[in-house]
């Protein structure tokens, strides 16, 4: 999920140039939003049972 986040559209939208300022924080607040999501789906799995006996063959 994080790498396709990365190599999106939209995660190459943060080193484009904008306009002006509210126009790339708009996309910076969206991407950081994304992340955060990316992150807890991330920590949520974790706990996966099915997760942990998959990383405790790793």
């Amino acid at each position: 999920m994080s790498t396709t986040l990365f190599q999106s559209e939209r995660g190459a939208a943060i080193f484009i140039a904008y306009p002006n300022r509210q126009a790339a924080e708009a996309i910076e607040d969206q991407f950081a939003l994304e992340l955060a999501e990316t992150y807890r789906y991330i920590k949520q799995r974790k706990m996966d049972t099915q997760v942990q006996r998959l990383n405790s063959l790793l």
